[in-house]
């Protein structure tokens, strides 16, 4: 694969770069969605106040305000977690409608990246993007992704539980992590 802009030689001229080619299915676009979720400091806190916020107002109510301590408590604790379940659900579900419902070209389906001099080339049926490697934000390696930050709101995603459609993701892995001075 060389890319070609108007006028300019090929970026791969003379190189053999790592290259992988792997597939993205509506699962890992499904887990990888609820994981940002769900890691979302933003998210997180506001859920808490919510939560906080909707205890304190509970436990003004007349009815429950006349209990003990120990009551109010555990009146809580069940309001906290009847409503966090209630939020996750629905995170859930939304965030599974809108993964199922839209196309997502671009997104599912094969890719490949390749790492030039240049920087990464990430390309599919549908598009073809360059990044350099000075934009590069990091590298995080979980038990089921490598996840490829390359600006801090750009993310490829690759799964390491499935065999690659091409190339070795340990290689691949230790040149990105070359490439980019270990981020």
């Amino acid at each position: 694969m060389n890319v070609v802009s108007a006028g300019n030689p090929p970026l791969f001229a003379g190189r053999d770069p790592v290259t992988i080619r792997y597939s993205l299915t509506r699962a890992d676009l499904l887990f990888t969605n609820a994981r940002s979720i769900f890691l979302n400091r933003f998210i997180l806190g506001f859920w808490t106040v919510a939560i906080i916020g909707l205890c304190i107002t509970m436990l003004r109510e007349p009815k429950i305000a006349v209990h003990g301590l120990a009551y109010k408590a555990v009146f809580a604790v069940i309001i906290a977690v009847f409503y966090l379940i209630v939020l996750t659900a629905g995170t859930v579900l939304l965030t599974s409608l809108m993964v199922l419902l839209r196309k997502n070209q671009g997104i599912l389906g094969e890719h490949r990246i390749t790492l030039p001099a240049e920087g990464l080339v990430e390309a599919t049926d549908f598009n073809e993007s360059l990044n350099r490697w000075s934009a590069y934000h990091r590298t995080v390696t979980t038990k089921r992704y490598l996840f490829i930050f390359v600006t801090e709101g750009l993310i490829h995603v690759v799964p390491r539980r499935r065999a690659l459609l091409q190339g070795d993701l340990v290689e691949f892995e230790a040149a990105l992590r070359q490439h980019t001075g270990g981020k």
